[in-house]
């Protein structure tokens, strides 16, 4: 789970470190004030655009196994041939 606009930042640029202190903030905030818990946000619509971000940004086959992982720990099903016709 990311920040709009932060998946594609490169590993090693100074954006990624400013858009993980965000990410962390905003985490302590949702704690806190009772934000919208993970369930809420990854729908199979938001797992569907995850693997358009990893097809595009030539994601490893190891974040697919995470993604799917997460997916399947909230009742999500990845589709591979629906997958394959966004590859």
């Amino acid at each position: 789970m990311m920040l709009p606009g932060t998946a594609s930042i490169p590993a090693v640029h100074a954006d990624r470190l400013r858009a993980s202190e965000e990410t962390g903030e905003l985490a302590v905030k949702m704690a806190v004030i009772g934000g919208p818990t993970p369930d809420k946000l990854i729908t199979n619509e938001a797992t569907e655009n995850a693997l358009r971000v990893l097809l595009a940004a030539s994601g490893s086959t190891n974040a697919v196994i995470h993604l799917a992982a997460i997916a399947e720990q909230l009742g999500i099903n990845i589709d591979l041939d629906r997958m394959n016709e966004l590859a």
